[in-house]
């Protein structure tokens, strides 16, 4: 529910994509441009983007090749979402979300955009 009711421009953090990664990007459906980047992405994944860009070119992807991404999260104007595994008791059903709006820690997600920017800019184009 969360995805369906982001807008705008939204940044996406996914470290390991695959085709169920994929399937929560298609969430982002109000969303304006939406760039997801990764560090690996699964060998069959990959002609599933492609088509999916072809199809929805206000999604861009791309990988970074540097050291290792860990952190999954979604960064919006307004906030930053931060995204980890599933409670232990909870089944592995749904993961754990941190939001951070931009008025508590606004230099915090400043910071995570800057990261985020540095990282796209090195990252190549998967579709």
């Amino acid at each position: 529910d969360l995805l369906r009711d982001l807008a705008g421009d939204v940044d996406v953090c996914y470290p390991s994509f695959d085709d169920e990664s994929l399937d929560r990007c298609r969430l982002l459906d109000r969303c304006d441009l939406i760039r997801v980047l990764t560090y690996e992405v699964e060998a069959e994944t990959l002609p599933r983007i492609r088509e999916f860009v072809r199809e929805s070119p206000r999604f861009l992807f791309r990988r970074y090749g540097g050291r290792e991404i860990r952190d999954q999260y979604l960064l919006t104007s307004t906030e930053v979402i931060f995204v980890g595994p599933s409670p232990k008791d909870a089944n592995g059903d749904s993961p754990t979300l941190i939001r951070v709006p931009v008025d508590v820690a606004g230099e915090m997600i400043q910071d995570v955009r800057l990261g985020f920017n540095r990282l796209w800019g090195a990252g190549n184009t998967l579709a």
